[in-house]
């Protein structure tokens, strides 16, 4: 495979609600099986969004994002993101074998509206990087009206210019990706409105001579003069202008003035690789004049795109301002290959511990905020977690997990561990159920933990608060302020090797038998684990036989309903998914099938 395919939508909405089957827009029976459109994005604008809207949307999914949803799901795709700014939507769909080489996902939002303060006008955007290839793709609403061309170009400058990536330093603006995609409502009018008045508009178009209106479209103006889009491409339209229609008709409004205000550009920055030269391919520019739910017409578009995924970067872009700093590959570098597989499970009790055990490749070093979703077999996004716990990491550094002293990460999970690896005879059983749901499972209204990471300094002082009421005799005292000074040790000299720090900690803390004997403090960790005694905040991990695995044990809440479900292994920073497990079943118990079970979802 060295090409994809992307079908792009956009469509301004008018805040009305599905009307009509999205089934034809998304063109499905066009396409063989096997050669269904690998990514689906689809850009709205003015979807209804008024405060109730909000909070209904935030919980159960907008109407139209659970339109689209519903029509792609029987066709293996899965919602990977929804990016929203008030009333503008974009939403990435993928078929669900893509979903695992999906890397440093990204999005953003710039504010146009009332000089940037309100977010009615402006544009939503994410960047992802896939098969050895990056690509942004930009949903944008700009101001309306003939008379506002300066603050439309206004608006695009200001995206191009505000929108920041974090991810990654060599791609932090928009048009330093190799592929860009800019669509939307941008709202260019037609120019001269004292000679092209909306009726000798409409006769130009039942005559077919759009080649004259075209002529007059500021869009294309601006692009020639370089005010704005001047980077960009597009196909010159053959279709009647999208804007505006009488709703519910087919039928131009006469009150404003006809154009195509709904558009679809792109770039290739072709030379951004060594050898290999990528490429772009439209295969398709038009709009559905049959929707007439909105008095604007949907614009889609399709593309094939070339990847390379064993490429190395090279190059640098020139800048579009001058004074922008320039895109840089030092040295050349292949594309993350970190990659996470799942031992397959093959039992799952209800109301009882399970343990799963997970296999890092690629390199890949885990980091203690990634986290393990549960999700139902056949899941239809990536928000449809039915609870989720954070990697349990070890206590020790090894060569598979090292500890990084600029990571505050790893000094909660250090403190975290030195509170739940305490002898289970002397640890209080009796742990208050709301904390351990707090800690380990969410319930399926809350946000993605990504999206909702505690504060990592709350986070540590809540560690150290249940850290000194767990501590019951001397011995407790000892082990967590050995563990407390290994942690300091190790952030004031970065480049000690881990030889080094563990003598350092034998030495500072010689009367604790768990520091003296590494391998049999993880032997006793992972007998804990599996003990049924163990407490239920699940903090700590074990390594397995393999320095490359790790064993991570599931509370007994995490699967309520017997079913058929699936694991998934998403990365800290940008949720990228690492790995999917097999499908598993999950049953109840020997002495529970008496007992009424009611499904999750």
């Amino acid at each position: 495979m060295d090409k994809l395919s992307l079908y792009f939508i956009t469509w301004n909405v008018a805040t009305r609600p599905p009307g009509e089957s999205v089934r034809s827009l998304l063109d499905l029976g066009r396409f063989p099986v096997d050669e269904l459109p690998d990514f689906y994005f689809i850009g709205l604008q003015e979807v209804k969004s008024q405060p109730q809207n909000f909070v209904l949307d935030a919980l159960l999914e907008d109407p139209w994002t659970k339109e689209f949803k519903n029509a792609l799901a029987p066709h293996d795709y899965v919602k990977v993101k929804t990016v929203r700014l008030v009333g503008i939507l974009l939403n990435v769909f993928c078929l669900r074998k893509h979903l695992s080489f999906l890397r440093n996902m990204e999005s953003g939002v710039t504010r146009t509206g009332l000089m940037g303060l309100w977010g009615n006008k402006g544009a939503t955007s994410l960047r992802l990087e896939l098969y050895g290839v990056n690509l942004c793709v930009t949903n944008a609403h700009f101001a309306a009206h003939d008379h506002q061309l300066k603050q439309r170009i206004n608006d695009y400058n200001t995206v191009i210019r505000e929108q920041s990536f974090m991810i990654d330093k060599e791609t932090t603006k928009i048009l330093y990706h190799d592929y860009i995609f800019f669509i939307g409502d941008l709202n260019f009018r037609l120019n001269n409105p004292e000679v092209y008045t909306q009726d000798m508009i409409t006769d130009k178009i039942r005559a077919g001579d759009l080649n004259d209106l075209l002529d007059q479209d500021q869009l294309v103006a601006v692009m020639k003069s370089g005010e704005a889009f001047s980077e960009l491409n597009e196909t010159r339209p053959t279709f009647q202008p999208t804007f505006k229609y009488q709703f519910d008709s087919h039928n131009y409004d006469n009150k404003r003035r006809c154009a195509w205000t709904d558009r679809i550009l792109y770039k290739v920055n072709e030379n951004n690789y060594e050898d290999v030269k990528l490429s772009l391919e439209q295969l398709k520019y038009t709009s559905l004049q049959d929707y007439g739910t909105s008095d604007h017409k949907p614009v889609l578009s399709e593309f094939k795109i070339k990847i390379c995924p064993t490429l190395f970067a090279s190059g640098c872009l020139p800048p579009i301002d001058p004074d922008a700093r320039l895109r840089r590959d030092t040295t050349p570098h292949r594309m993350s290959s970190a990659s996470v597989s799942f031992e397959p499970v093959t039992k799952w009790v209800l109301d009882d511990r399970n343990n799963i055990t997970v296999y890092f490749g690629g390199d890949y070093v885990p980091n203690p905020w990634d986290w393990i979703g549960v999700y139902p077999e056949n899941f239809a996004s990536l928000d449809d977690f039915i609870c989720y716990i954070y990697l349990p990491l070890p206590l020790t550094p090894s060569p598979s997990f090292p500890s990084y002293p600029d990571e505050e990460g790893v000094d909660i999970a250090r403190l975290s561990l030195a509170t739940n690896c305490l002898d289970n005879s002397n640890h209080d059983n009796t742990v208050n159920k709301s904390t351990r749901k707090q800690n380990n499972t969410v319930n399926k209204t809350s946000s993605a933990p990504n999206n909702a990471q505690p504060s990592r300094s709350s986070a540590r002082e809540e560690v150290r608060r249940n850290s000194h009421e767990e501590e019951t005799t001397t011995s407790h005292e000892d082990e967590f302020s050995a563990l407390r000074k290994q942690t300091e040790t190790h952030e004031e000299a970065s480049n000690t090797n881990r030889i080094d720090e563990e003598q350092r900690i034998e030495s500072s803390s010689g009367q604790d038998e768990r520091t003296r004997n590494t391998n049999s403090l993880d032997k006793q960790r992972l007998n804990r684990v599996r003990s049924a005694d163990t407490p239920e905040v699940i903090s700590t991990g074990s390594v397995s036989a393999r320095l490359d695995s790790l064993v991570i044990p599931f509370p007994d809440s995490a699967i309520r309903s017997p079913g058929k479900y699936r694991l998934i292994y998403f990365t800290k920073r940008s949720a990228d998914v690492l790995g999917i497990s097999n499908a598993f079943l999950a049953s109840p118990g020997p002495l529970d099938w008496g007992r009424n079970y009611s499904l999750d979802w």
